[in-house]
């Protein structure tokens, strides 16, 4: 049987946000990974800080879904949360591949 076109019984909604490496985005980032550990999308939350040369203290996060899966959200990506519990971290180019950003 070939591939047929697939639709979703229920389109799920996103909200989605643009980590920046800041310590303000990295709090925000503790308090949502917290409710992700809470509800069982994730087993293991880590925020990381780091320091290069004379630049300001940047932050990674790491995520770590159920199935061991990694995601690690370095400055610049975007993390995307689905209505059906799905969390993804995307790269600047995939996200815009895949959604609209503000102002488009």
């Amino acid at each position: 049987m070939p591939f047929m076109p697939a639709e979703p019984i229920i389109q799920p909604a996103y909200q989605s946000m643009q980590f920046d490496g800041s310590a303000a985005h990295a709090a925000e980032l503790v308090y949502a990974s917290d409710s992700g550990l809470l509800n069982r999308l994730l087993v293991r939350a880590a925020i990381e800080g780091f320091q290069e040369a004379e630049s300001s203290p940047l932050w990674r996060v790491t995520l770590t879904r159920p199935d061991q899966t990694q995601m690690v959200a370095n400055p610049t990506a975007w993390i995307v949360v689905a209505s059906t519990g799905a969390i993804r971290v995307l790269e600047n180019a995939e996200y815009i591949a895949e959604f609209q950003t503000q102002g488009a």
